[in-house]
């Protein structure tokens, strides 16, 4: 349960045989630099990976957060609320190859109206990734992220501080416009 459902490691291994997330991605002049659009990103992500319409609401929060609803495909018809919020950013490197390190604290809340207690999921997530051009409209990365419980969770101390989830991401990029 700390480290994931029984059966997870099979549906793992059945993701690494899919055939890869294909979605678009867009960047904007903003917060001091070219940024991630990150409500765009997060839907166009989202619905490579849970289904056409998966998203019923997605709202910025400046630079810094994402609030949205989604349904995923395989879930039943449950709806989830998502905060996605930035607590730490650090940027490095050059122009030709750079990186990005970010803390995010991620809630997930079963929308579920019968329940007394709302159900709700808090990790922090530490994404580092590192970009690379190959070309002048393109440019691939490595990213790896790395999920923790807050201290907040009374089951972090059983972490001893160690990630719950790591995973590790190839990213190829193409301008498309």
């Amino acid at each position: 349960d700390l480290f994931g459902a029984p059966g997870a490691l099979r549906r793992v291994e059945k993701q690494l045989a899919d055939p890869p997330l294909v979605y678009e991605a867009r960047f904007v002049r903003g917060g001091g630099g070219v940024v991630a659009d990150r409500c765009f990103n997060v839907e166009s992500i989202g619905e490579a990976a849970m289904g056409d319409k998966a998203f019923l609401e997605c709202v910025a929060e400046g630079w810094n957060g994402v609030r949205s609803v989604v349904r995923p495909g395989g879930a039943g018809g449950d709806i989830f609320g998502v905060e996605l919020k930035t607590l730490g950013r650090e940027v490095g490197g050059e122009e030709e190859e750079f990186f990005v390190a970010e803390v995010v604290r991620q809630t997930l809340k079963l929308n579920d109206t019968a329940a007394l207690v709302p159900k709700q999921q808090v990790k922090d997530v530490e994404t580092v990734t590192g970009y690379r051009w190959t070309e002048t409209d393109r440019f691939t990365a490595k990213q790896k992220t790395m999920m923790f419980l807050p201290s907040t969770d009374l089951r972090a101390p059983q972490t001893k501080g160690l990630p719950v989830d790591v995973r590790v991401y190839a990213l190829n990029y193409q301008r498309l416009r």
